[in-house]
C-alpha cells in the first residue's frame, strides 16, 4: 500500500495517529465534548505509544501540568525528549526547549530515570505500523 513518505507508515495508519491525536484535543478543550482532561491523556497516550511526535508532546504536558494524569515532572521529560527524538526539525526545539524547562525543576537521578522510562518506546522514525 502507499506510505508517507516521512515516516514510512501505511498512509491508513498515519491518518490513525492522527484521529486520535485530534480526539485528544477535543477532549482537552472541550470542542464539541465536554472537557475532561483524563480522557484527553487516555488519547494522546494511544497516539504517543505508536510514536506521535505531537501527542507525545501533549502527552508531556499534560505530565507537567497535571492534567488528567497527576503531576510527575520524571514522564514529562520522558515524553517531551521522546517527543523531540521522534519530531521533524519544525518541532524539535520547542520540544527541546519544553523538555529543558522540566529538567530545571529535576535532580539528575530523576532525569537519569526520565531516560529510562524513554527507552522502547516508539518515536516517528521507528514507530510500528
Amino acid at each position: 500500500g502507499r506510505r508517507d513518505c516521512r515516516t514510512k507508515r501505511p498512509l491508513n495508519a498515519q491518518r490513525l495517529l492522527s484521529q486520535m491525536k485530534a480526539i485528544g484535543v477535543m477532549f482537552d478543550i472541550g470542542q464539541g465534548v465536554p472537557p475532561d482532561y483524563a480522557e484527553a491523556s487516555r488519547w494522546y497516550r494511544r497516539a504517543a505509544d505508536q510514536g506521535s511526535a505531537r501527542a507525545q508532546f501533549s502527552l508531556g504536558a499534560a505530565y507537567y501540568y497535571g492534567r488528567g494524569v497527576p503531576q510527575d515532572n520524571v514522564q514529562a521529560y520522558a515524553w517531551f525528549d521522546l517527543a523531540a527524538y521522534g519530531s521533524t526539525e519544525v518541532d524539535r526545539s520547542t520540544y527541546l526547549s519544553a523538555r529543558d524547562l522540566v529538567a530545571a525543576r529535576m535532580s539528575a537521578a530523576q532525569i537519569t530515570e526520565a531516560h529510562s522510562l524513554r527507552k522502547g518506546r516508539p518515536t516517528r522514525g521507528r514507530a510500528r505500523g
